[in-house]
Parts: structure tokens; sequence; C-alpha cells
């Protein structure tokens, strides 16, 4: 599978996903982190998921393998006056709870190769605030690495 392929499929993991939840997010790719920070600030209200790929490490050379490293992105444009959307509305649903759902959502799905040949997992990193040029930022965000063959 190609990085694109893979990033397409953690995609529409998260769409279908967010289409049987009660949640309503806006999802996105973006070529690197950079550029998902400037799609988070030009998100209109409400929760936004930005996906974006952080390179590779190689695992073997032949057949070459790779760890995929990919971040998703979670946050919620702010309420007036830039303040946090939880603190104005106490029952809007948290930020919390949106990255529990999709991490645990994103840990039970599998990825399978156009052939079904494979079948890949998604292993998690962590989470973490997430931040720009040292600055917070409302949100959070996933790592989660995908180790397959690189494709040539």
């Amino acid at each position: 599978m190609t990085t694109t392929q893979i990033m397409a499929a953690i995609r529409q993991i998260i769409e279908d996903h967010l289409e049987e939840s009660d949640v309503t997010a806006r999802v996105s790719m973006a070529g690197d982190m950079l550029s998902a920070f400037d799609l988070l600030g030009a998100a209109a209200p409400g929760f936004a998921v930005v996906l974006f790929w952080e390179g590779d490490s190689p695992v073997q050379s032949d057949p070459p393998v790779v760890t995929h490293h990919i971040s998703v992105l979670v946050a919620r444009a702010p309420g007036p006056g830039g303040r946090d959307a939880d603190a104005l509305d106490p029952t809007a649903t948290p930020i919390a709870d949106v990255v529990d759902d999709l991490r645990s959502c994103l840990l039970a799905a599998t990825i399978a190769d156009e052939d079904n040949s494979h079948v890949h997992v998604l292993d998690y990193q962590g989470t973490v605030p997430a931040e720009l040029a040292g600055e917070p930022v409302s949100g959070y965000r996933m790592r989660f690495d995908l180790t397959g063959t690189a494709e040539r």
C-alpha cells in the first residue's frame, strides 16, 4: 500500500465512525504538520479532525519494510472571545470524550491491502496536547505507527 492509500483508508475509518456517532466533525488530510494547523485555523466552529503523515522509519531493507508515523489532530474551534467551548457550554461533548472515542475506533480498526494479502493495525504511541511553535492549541494530537511494505 502506498502512503496515500494508507492515509485515505484511515480517513475513511474516521469518517465512517463519526457518521455512526453523535459527534459532528470535519475530517481532512494535510500534507504535513504545518498544513494541518493551517486547516485547523481555517476551520468553522465545531470539531475538526486532521490526519497527517509524519514520515517513516526503516524496519528492514529486503523487501523494504517501513513504519509509518501518523498523527491525528482533534480540535474544536474556540467559542466567543477565544474561550474554550467546554467552559462555555457544560452540556457540550467534551473534547476529551471525542479523543477517547476516536482512539478506541482507530485501535479496533484494520487496514487491508488491496488484495487482502496483508492486514495492518495501528500501533498507538500516545496523545499529547496540540502545540504549534510551542503555543498550545485547543486540541490533542494522537500518534500511531503502522508497519508495512514500502511501495516503490
